[in-house]
């Protein structure tokens, strides 16, 4: 009994050994095959030998080849910058191109709303959104005033007349076909016959009676004087016409005719002086003009703050040929925005009217001035003020656009 136990007692060792062997060998085996650092100390796998360090390799460049390949493509690269510059500037101009363009047919359009009487509708955004930056109090006016257009009866209106309005008025005042002394002194004086069939007269505005002009006689407002210089930095037209020299000359002073132009032959035949110039047409000169102003000036928005009711020019255009020639009595009609001003402030756009007036009339019956500005007249350049006058005629009311 005893000998069975003791035999078995080492039989079961021996399988717990062989056991603890197997289990032994098989972590030994996983940890090596986990385990690159217990492999490599135990010398199964070697050290990972050191990364060597790849270094390049210098290119060695032909020194007579590379300034040849330069040569060879720096011309292609000029080429292709100055295409590249062409194409930015021609895209720059076209969008420049279409935006003036766009912004042309929404003043247009405006303009022709305004003309009318209407309201703006879907062409105020528009006007907002094209001018409202650079002119903010302008564009504010036209949408406020715009939205309740009213229409205004034709008569007599005190009138504030911006610059570019007072010029294509008052150019034909001014014109060469106009201010011409031998017209303004046509006939005799000396004549027995005091019949208008058997002596000519003459139909000049500046013509006094038969052979005499308005020289030295009062014709316009007296703050006001027009004259002529090629050297007027303001003015600047060239100073002379073939062989001809234009000097300064002061048409007006302080409201009294001073001088007319006149052609040489003139001078000499009728007046015994060794002047004149190259008759064009039967005048002299070339319709330049600066119209200067004496004493208290104020601006446009003084005059619309100072108007209980009236009417705001911007510009005229239509005018023909005058009426009558004696009077120098004009038609046309007004543009590109005409307002009605009531208690000092722009109300309403109205519709244009057709006037019928003299500037001689316009001149004279001035309630302000404005400081003078040069605007613009075709192939002639004028200097002249905004003017506020009372009573200025408008006859009818036009479709101008």
């Amino acid at each position: 009994m005893t000998g069975t136990t003791s035999r078995m007692s080492w039989t079961a060792r021996l399988s717990i050994a062989l056991v603890l062997l197997l289990g032994g060998a098989a972590a030994a085996t996983w940890g090596l095959a986990h385990s690159q650092r217990a492999a490599r100390f135990l010398g199964v796998v070697q050290a990972p030998a050191p990364q060597a360090m790849l270094t390049p390799k210098p290119v060695v460049v032909d020194p007579a080849a590379a300034p040849a390949a330069q040569v060879a493509a720096d011309p292609r690269i000029a080429a292709l910058e100055s295409r590249i510059e062409r194409v930015e500037n021609s895209t720059q101009r076209a969008e420049g191109f279409a935006g003036r363009a766009d912004a042309l047919v929404v003043a247009f359009a405006a303009r022709r709303a305004i003309d009318r009487g209407v309201a703006l509708g879907y062409l105020e955004p528009l006007l907002v959104d094209r001018f409202g930056a650079q002119h903010q109090a302008a564009v504010a006016t036209i949408v406020t005033a715009s939205r309740n257009p009213v229409r205004l009866e034709p008569g007599r209106y005190t009138t504030i007349l911006e610059p570019q309005a007072v010029g294509d008025l008052v150019a034909s005042l001014f014109s060469p076909q106009v201010m011409d002394r031998q017209w303004s002194e046509k006939g005799d004086p000396q004549g027995l016959n005091d019949s208008p069939y058997i002596r000519p007269e003459s139909d000049s505005p500046f013509n006094a009676k038969q052979g005499y002009s308005k020289l030295g006689q009062k014709v316009i407002d007296e703050r006001l004087t027009v004259a002529t210089d090629p050297m007027d930095p303001d003015l600047g037209f060239p100073p002379f016409k073939e062989w001809q020299v234009y000097h300064p000359v002061t048409w007006i002073q302080d409201g009294v005719l001073k001088e007319l132009p006149y052609s040489r032959s003139y001078a000499v035949k009728k007046l015994s002086l060794d002047t004149g110039g190259i008759p064009l047409f039967g005048t002299t000169w070339t319709g330049a003009f600066h119209m200067s102003v004496r004493g208290e000036t104020a601006t446009v928005e003084e005059m619309i703050a100072t108007t209980k009711r009236g009417v705001l020019v911007t510009r005229f255009s239509g005018i023909g040929l005058p009426i009558d020639l004696k009077s120098l009595l004009l038609s046309g009609y007004t543009r590109d925005g005409t307002w009605l001003v009531e208690n000092g402030k722009i109300s309403h756009p109205i519709k244009n009217f057709r006037f019928t007036e003299s500037p001689f009339f316009a001149l004279n019956s001035i309630e302000q001035i404005g400081m003078p500005q040069r605007i613009f007249h075709p192939g002639i350049p004028i200097v002249v003020p905004p003017l506020k006058v009372r009573d200025f005629s408008f006859t009818s009311l036009s479709d101008a656009v």
